[in-house]
Order: C-alpha cells, then structure tokens, then sequence
C-alpha cells in the first residue's frame, strides 16, 4: 500500500469510492474542482493505492479554517491501518503549513474517535483534532 498525493487521472476511483461510502457531494466534489485543488495543493489531497487502485483518500484545507474532509477507506480495505496512515500523513501536512488544530467531520464510533486523538466539538459529528 501507497499513500501519495492524488492526480487527475485517480479523480474517477476518488469519485467512485466516496459515492460507496456515500461521501460524494454532487455540488462540490466536482471533476475540475478536484482538479484545481489537486493543481493548488497537491500535498492536501492524498489517496492510499493498493495495486494500481484508489483504496482511500482524505482531502486538507487550510486557510482562515483548517479542516480534513472525505477521509475515506474502502470497505474492503478497513482494519489494515490505511485511514491511521492517510489521517497522519494529512494531519503533518497540515502541520508544516502551520496548523495546530483541525476541524473533522467523521461518523466513526466514539471509542475510534477517542483512540484517534479526536476532541468532540458538541454538534453533530463535528470534531478537532490537534496536529
């Protein structure tokens, strides 16, 4: 397994897998969005390949708010450490930039959130996580 930025060519498995793992969001996650933020910031779109295919993905931004969103791990590939790894690479991307704290919206288990580091913000399945 790889975890590497994501390039235009992976935003068709991206789209496909958060579509699964109903993450897509048909107004946002669109195809020259995913490709203007993979041109701005490569570094804050990661994907995780596992013999030539998209298994994973997590997309940063930074700016007036930091957040990780679509932090994702096809179902097959789950308990195998993949989202640890993508979270962490995106977690000390965010960091060199000069982030201390992020924002995350997950629908994890409580007792995977906590393990995680994860700080729970009081509203829906709203988190932060320090980098």
């Amino acid at each position: 397994m790889q975890i590497r930025n994501a390039n235009n060519k992976d935003i068709p498995q991206i789209i496909n897998l958060w579509k699964k793992t109903k993450l897509y969001f048909e107004h946002f996650d669109k195809k020259d969005r995913l490709e203007e933020k993979i041109d701005k910031e490569p570094d804050l779109f990661l994907v995780a390949e596992e013999d030539n295919k998209v298994v994973g993905a997590v997309i940063g931004n930074y700016g007036w708010r930091v957040s990780i969103d679509h932090w994702v791990v096809s179902q097959k590939y789950q308990g195998k450490g993949i989202g640890k790894n993508l979270l962490s690479k995106i977690k000390n991307n965010l960091k060199q930039k000069g982030a201390e704290i992020a924002l995350i919206d997950t629908n994890l288990p409580e007792a995977h959130t906590k393990k995680l580091g994860f700080e729970y913000r009081g509203n829906n399945n709203n988190y932060t996580i320090k980098l």
